[in-house]
């Protein structure tokens, strides 16, 4: 088996406690501006712009610090899974034998498909390069989806290949 987890960017205390307290403040002066044009305007509906904050900061603070992708090959397949602290959800479960082509992205995109078609479990600021896997699919058109392998992987899904890009 080999496994390799994918992780955002570590947050220090400091800097994890001023997030914290950035999020609060902006969620209080949000809710102040709303009640402020509540009272002057007559539109009641404002607190939705408040819940949509509420979602969108928390979905960031999520993508950018909690979030990681673990990568493992094992059992004749490839697994991608979404981890969220210790829980992890398996988001791909592709069959090795199914894996038609591992390389650069652009140069698997030209031979399996548009580059409008297609999934990534990436983590911006890894410092990995992104690679891409085309596979087969029950559907007429192979699986494009876009990684940041570790040179194991990478090693294990090229030996998987059935074609170069």
């Amino acid at each position: 088996m080999i496994q390799q987890t994918l992780k955002g960017r570590p947050v220090s205390r400091p800097a994890g406690l001023l997030i914290v307290l950035g999020l609060a403040v902006s969620i209080v002066l949000v809710s102040w501006i709303e009640r402020a044009v509540a009272l002057t305007t007559g539109f009641q509906y404002g607190s939705f712009a408040v819940w949509a904050l509420i979602v969108a900061e928390a979905a960031a603070v999520i993508r950018l610090s909690v979030m990681a992708y673990r990568y493992t090959v094992a059992d004749g397949r490839f697994f991608v899974e979404r981890v969220y602290g210790d829980h992890a959800r398996i988001v791909h479960d592709i069959p090795l034998d199914a894996i038609l082509a591992v390389g650069a992205k652009d140069d698997v995109f030209r031979h399996y498909g548009n580059a409008q078609a297609y999934e990534q479990a990436v983590m911006r600021h890894s410092g990995l390069p992104e690679a891409a896997i085309a596979y087969a699919r029950k559907a007429d058109a192979p699986g494009l989806l876009v990684i940041q392998p570790d040179e194991k992987i990478l090693a294990a899904l090229r030996t998987a290949a059935q074609h170069e890009p």
